[in-house]
């Protein structure tokens, strides 16, 4: 009589997930000019949807034309503040007037840096109207279509990883001291 080891097995039922499962939010708010349709295959850094950039192009146009008037008024105080400090000696101009052109040029610099700062705040919200995919899979969900005005932070779609899948099994608690971490399965399906 031989003897074998026999490895009890118990059939308990499970649920596949995607270990990635997203919403598709907005990054900023305008109208959309595109969003992909549901079924949609997607890889990582696919343009889901997109927002019309025209008006933050039109912003960060507006913002390099106030930046120029800030650097012209920088150079005209500039040579101001040289011709000053040129007549300072022949006491031509008060001291009072050598610290007011100091004081406008440095206000002059700190409006350049100012809107420089906002041409970047652009630029950040420009990158933003894509939305790219954060990782490879499928468009689930179709919340918004192009046309619709969106708000920042609303959900545009869902996409969902169908490459890196998980299963949930749910074992009876009576089992569990059988089981380990590094345990390996075997999964099926069945027609019901």
């Amino acid at each position: 009589m031989a003897e074998t080891e026999v490895a009890p097995t118990v059939a308990v039922p499970g649920t596949i997930y995607s270990r990635n499962d997203v919403q598709v939010t907005a990054g900023v708010a305008g109208q959309l000019t595109m969003v992909a349709e549901p079924g949609t295959l997607v890889s990582a850094g696919d343009l889901i949807a997109r927002v019309d950039r025209t008006p933050l192009l039109l912003q960060r146009a507006e913002q390099e034309v106030l930046l120029e008037r800030a650097e012209i008024n920088v150079r005209q105080l500039n040579s101001q503040l040289r011709r000053q400090q040129e007549l300072e000696d022949s006491n031509l101009v008060s001291e009072f007037e050598l610290e007011q052109t100091i004081a406008n040029r440095d206000l002059a610099l700190a409006d350049a840096k100012l809107i420089r700062v906002r041409i970047q705040q652009i630029d950040d919200q420009v990158r933003r109207a894509d939305f790219r995919a954060p990782f490879s899979g499928v468009i689930t969900t179709r919340l918004r279509r192009a046309g619709e005005d969106v708000s920042r932070g609303e959900v545009l779609a869902a996409i969902t990883d169908i490459h890196n899948m998980e299963v949930r099994a749910f074992v009876p608690l009576k089992h569990l001291p059988r089981t380990t971490v590094g345990d390996s399965i075997d999964v099926f399906a069945t027609d019901t």
